[in-house]
């Protein structure tokens, strides 16, 4: 699965950006969330982008790995460095 950072210009001339994967046409929920919450108001576009380019590295890591970390954080899974070191 590859992932894409896709940037917009509001009507009222706001810069944001999004993450998309390559399944579905919608941006993904978390990463948007985390932005448009704690970091638009508070960083510049190019900021924001930065954020956003390390969560889609961390995304492409998870299908490398075959990890969901949405879902152990939903179950409260215990994590072990060494789980995700191989």
């Amino acid at each position: 699965m590859a992932f894409q950072i896709k940037s917009f210009i509001a009507s009222d001339g706001e810069r944001f950006s999004q993450i998309y994967d390559d399944e579905g046409g919608f941006p993904l929920f978390y990463p948007t969330a985390y932005i448009a919450r704690s970091k638009r108001l508070e960083t510049e576009h190019e900021t924001q982008k930065v954020y956003l380019a390390a969560i889609k590295r961390l995304c492409e890591w998870e299908v490398q790995k075959g990890v969901s970390l949405t879902v152990r954080f939903q179950k409260e899974s215990s994590y072990f460095p060494m789980k995700f070191m191989s």
